[in-house]
């Protein structure tokens, strides 16, 4: 064993290194724990989009959760892109029987170009996965899929996350980006949980590229909730975080 804690990531790849199963892994190293990976599926992309993707082996998918969860102590879990209702309903299982710690849930639940990975009667596949984690970060497509209604405004967001929430007994962070108006120089983020509803408001960026930022904030949220032991002080650094790299790399793009 390293003398590092242990993040496990379950997501598929991505051969451009801007998303999925390698964004996780470099932004867990850079806050300083020792990835691991359960790879889901193959994609073939590139910054402007995903052309295609290819599940993996139930088997195979199974034998790398099994064997990274009985070889090392993992600390968190952070689940992405699972490609099928399958994956979804394998990996709600192997949860239930060898975890029991965080899980961070970014709902990846289709590829921004193509046919969505879920049909409308696996939904209710996913919920039972959102049951066994401790926080979902749906933008506002992924949050009106989960809770079958309509987000075109903050306060319809809110209902539906907190119908989600006692459903589902998830805490839920609703990322902003997808609300913002074009003249808006804020976005406005919530954290909703059984006990409170709060604000994250910060500065609007207009970002050329911009691959990947639910991989890293998901992942970053990971790390930060075994860092800081704190669910408000977790989703403030992370947030924080994705706003500061994606700064920094569109400086040098």
């Amino acid at each position: 064993m390293i003398n590092k804690k242990y993040f496990m990531t379950i997501a598929a790849s991505d051969n451009s290194g801007g998303a999925g199963i390698q964004q996780d892994l470099k932004v867990a190293d850079k806050l300083g724990f020792w990835g691991l990976s359960v790879l889901t599926a193959i994609t073939v992309q590139d910054f402007s989009g995903l052309d295609s993707i290819y599940p993996l082996p139930l088997n195979l998918i199974k034998d790398q959760f099994i064997k990274n969860i009985t070889s090392f102590p993992v600390s968190v879990i952070k689940i992405g892109a699972l490609c099928s209702g399958e994956i979804t309903e394998l990996i709600t299982n192997l949860l239930e029987e060898y975890y029991s710690g965080i899980v961070v849930i970014d709902p990846v639940l289709a590829p921004t170009k193509g046919k969505a990975f879920f049909d409308e009667k696996e939904i209710d596949i996913y919920k039972n996965l959102i049951k066994k984690a401790t926080i979902l970060t749906p933008n506002k497509r992924e949050l009106e899929v989960l809770a079958s209604g309509k987000a075109d405004s903050y306060p319809q967001a809110l209902t539906l996350a907190h119908a989600l929430l006692n459903e589902t007994n998830c805490n839920i962070y609703i990322k902003g980006g997808h609300f913002s108006s074009p003249d808006s120089q804020e976005i406005n983020e919530y954290l909703v949980t059984q006990d409170n509803q709060l604000l994250f408001t910060k500065t609007k960026q207009i970002f050329t590229y911009s691959h990947g930022t639910g991989c890293y904030f998901a992942s970053a949220l990971a790390c930060y909730l075994i860092l800081y032991n704190n669910l408000v002080k977790a989703c403030q650094k992370a947030t924080e975080d994705v706003s500061s790299f994606y700064s920094e790399l569109n400086k040098i793009r």
